[in-house]
């Protein structure tokens, strides 16, 4: 990942501290697991940790997420309920953040899930959301993707537009350099 993903965790970690995710799967008390868009990119997030510690006399907050790049498909799946969480999890690609008082720690790709088994839901549970609210997320995820793509497609039309530009400009260059040994060629004479 480049440090412009790295900023994007940073953000998302925000948005789970001030509990604005838009689109909410699974809830208690406040949203710990749920869908967020942010600039060219659609993640799925889930708390696997929040609570608060004495230390010293001190209340120190601690913050654990994990954050998915999901595939299109597994979301829907798992919006759904035709597969479990967990294996929504198994089936994309997982990192974790953490967050203790105002540290945020980077980012861990998660390969190995016996290490966070005891912080994920179990292999049964299924989300089982209304038909309006599946619905309303399943629309509203497709909605967002078509518009990335379309950005995404908009910036490789411009990437494309300032690698020919730079060819250009390095063949006017050449050009510069050829005739300016020609002019010395000729002044020699």
């Amino acid at each position: 990942m480049i440090n412009q993903d790295i900023k994007n965790f940073d953000r998302i970690m925000n948005i789970v501290e001030q509990n604005d995710i838009k689109m909410p799967l699974l809830a208690i008390n406040e949203p710990i697991f749920g869908v967020v868009s942010y600039l060219d990119k659609i993640y799925t997030i889930y708390v696997m940790q929040d609570r608060t510690l004495l230390k010293d006399n001190h209340l120190v907050d601690i913050k654990e997420i994990l954050i998915t790049e999901p595939n299109l498909s597994n979301l829907y799946k798992v919006i759904d309920g035709e597969i479990s969480i967990y294996n929504f999890f198994l089936e994309s690609n997982n990192y974790s953040i953490g967050k203790i008082a105002n540290k945020i720690f980077p980012k861990v790709e998660i390969k190995d899930f016996s290490k966070i088994l005891n912080k994920i839901p179990s292999q049964d549970l299924h989300l089982n959301l209304n038909d309006y609210c599946t619905q309303y997320y399943k629309n509203n995820i497709k909605s967002r993707y078509k518009r990335l793509k379309e950005y995404n497609n908009f910036n490789n039309s411009l990437t494309f537009t300032n690698n020919k530009n730079v060819e250009v400009k390095k063949q006017i260059e050449a050009l510069n350099i050829h005739w300016e040994l020609k002019d010395e060629i000729y002044s020699n004479r």
